[in-house]
């Protein structure tokens, strides 16, 4: 018995009734949808030979669940002794507390999936689009996969839109044993209920890309970006996901999921369309809500909470925190950040602040390339060489990516700093008000997923007529924004005439406002100045000397 056999048991077993099988020449013009139904098992011969000529120039799909007759609407659906989910991009599988699906069938490349689990035969067709729909959700499956009369891809069939690559049975058990409805418990009822829309319902897509706050790179996805298959899916639940982060609404969701999938096509010529892109819309709703969601509490609550705050650097940085270093151009910002960056990874106190801990750290290098960097480290090197805990828990990347790429290396690389210089270097147009919000909900948002602090590089306003240390955070680009986010704002100031340095707080959420005097010296480093001593050079004894041991080439 082959798979396609072994496959077509596995589905319908010694059930009766009417085997749906589907077939679409995607080559064609009309890519028409041509309908063929057999009686199950008298026929299952005559389905293995039809499936097996189709699939040497179509695409061949089949219904895992029987239906009453030669009809394909839900209404005729018999029953199914499977339940399934369709995976169409997802880079990993988690299935959490799920059984592990019985059969698994790869559609083309690797990351698309169709999982099958084996159940007591069924033949309520709410039930059946209830619990897929449950398993759907909670894996963040393919929603366009989960109803009743759905087919789907069988093995030793050819996946046409993909050049043809074989559909192939990863994973079959040779003996099931049927899962109760107890088993799939974990997946809970979705809050958001299936939403029905008509084209007439949707909002105009120029008027909400003119008046939505979405960051630009989301703009330019939903506006021009192309995929192609096998792609489609996964692009759409991810701009479904990301306009869910931007607080956008189910309306506003499908209406630009509408507009996209206008381009990419993939849901081109079904009838539910609109159906479907809800679908993706309500998913990511649901996610946000719940990895969002609103909780009150009580203060006693709040003093009996286990979780406390976990200092880097006392009453400054906190492991979920926000520091903004600004400055105007040319003070030495990107030097002062990479000692910090030294002294983090050494645990080794800064300008009489201890660092608690050992901290791996990732540099989004974005204003500098490595050429540019070399000159800082090649000057800083000649006083600090050979530090280890540098070269093990520091990483820099120096690539002008979009903010999903920098969010991934970040999920990969699992930093507990993370540096950027600059802030304005995430703006992809000038850095007005709505791409100010959109960073820091962005930043906001990788804080609490990955449980990480940022130390971000930013620039002041170009203000005439202010003096050494007068700088307020006003003068902050941005300032009511970013203000409200960063727990603390450190700006760096050096006067023209006299190249006197100062470093002071211009917000401290935990700590009492300071200022230091600071000195720099030939190899770029800060060293807070001696009382009485007006050099400008910084000698390695000096107190809270920051510092950075890298060898150079």
């Amino acid at each position: 018995m082959d798979d396609l056999e072994r496959f077509l048991e596995f589905l319908y077993g010694e059930s009766e009734g009417y085997v749906y099988v589907a077939t679409k020449d995607t080559l064609a013009t009309n890519q028409e949808w041509n309908q063929s139904f057999f009686q199950w098992p008298t026929a299952k011969d005559n389905i293995y030979n039809y499936i097996t000529r189709q699939q040497e120039e179509r695409d061949v799909y089949v219904a895992p669940a029987l239906f009453k007759g030669k009809n394909s609407l839900k209404s005729s659906v018999q029953g199914t002794n499977v339940l399934w989910v369709e995976f169409d991009g997802q880079q990993q599988i988690d299935f959490q507390d799920l059984p592990h699906p019985d059969c698994i069938v790869q559609t083309s490349v690797d990351t698309h999936l169709h999982c099958y689990w084996k159940i007591d035969y069924l033949d309520n067709t709410d039930t059946i689009d209830g619990l897929n729909r449950r398993l759907t959700h909670y894996l963040e499956a393919d929603a366009s996969g989960f109803d009743a009369n759905q087919v789907l891809r069988p093995p030793l069939s050819k996946n046409w839109k993909h050049q043809g690559l074989p559909v192939t049975l990863k994973h079959l058990i040779d003996e099931p044993v049927k899962h109760s409805f107890d088993s799939f418990e974990a997946a809970p009822e979705p809050v958001a209920k299936v939403i029905r829309l008509n084209q007439q319902m949707l909002l105009p897509v120029e008027e909400l890309l003119k008046t939505l706050p979405l960051h630009a790179t989301l703009k330019k996805r939903v506006i021009s970006e192309i995929v192609v298959h096998p792609h489609r899916s996964s692009f759409l639940m991810k701009i479904a996901h990301e306009l869910a982060e931007e607080g956008c609404n189910h309306l506003q969701i499908v209406s630009l999921l509408d507009y996209v999938d206008d381009r990419i096509k993939k849901f081109e010529g079904r009838r539910d369309k609109l159906t479907r892109l809800s679908e993706l819309a309500s998913v990511a709703l649901l996610h946000v809500s719940v990895e969002e969601g609103l909780q009150l509490y009580s203060p006693l609550d709040i003093l009996n909470h286990k979780e406390t705050m976990e200092w880097i650097i006392p009453n400054w940085l906190h492991k979920s925190g926000f520091v903004i270093l600004t400055g105007a151009p040319g003070v030495g910002k990107t030097s002062l950040a990479l000692q910090i960056m030294k002294h983090l990874a050494n645990a080794e106190s800064i300008f009489s602040k201890e660092v608690l801990t050992e901290t791996k750290i990732l540099f989004l290098s974005l204003e500098m390339s490595q050429y540019e960097l070399k000159y800082f480290l090649v000057h800083m090197n000649k006083e600090f060489k050979n530090n280890q805990k540098w070269e093990e828990k520091v990483r820099v990347l120096d690539e002008d990516r979009p903010l999903l790429d920098y969010e991934s290396i970040i999920a990969d690389y699992c930093p507990d700093v993370v540096f950027i210089d600059s802030l304005t270097e995430l703006a992809t147009e000038e850095l007005k008000e709505t791409e100010a919000r959109a960073i820091t909900r962005w930043i906001r948002k990788l804080r609490k997923r990955y449980k990480c602090a940022f130390v971000v590089i930013h620039h002041n306003r170009k203000e005439s007529g202010l003096k050494f240390k007068e700088t307020k955070l006003t003068g902050v680009y941005g300032s009511f924004i970013f203000g409200k986010d960063a727990e603390t704002i450190l700006n760096l100031d050096r006067d023209d005439v006299s190249g006197d340095i100062a470093l002071y707080s211009l917000k401290a959420r935990f700590d009492k406002k300071f200022m230091i005097d600071l000195v720099q010296n030939e190899n770029l480093i800060f060293a807070v100045k001696e009382v009485g001593n007006d050099s400008k050079q910084a000698g390695t004894t000096g107190r809270g000397t920051l510092s950075l041991n890298l060898e150079s080439e």
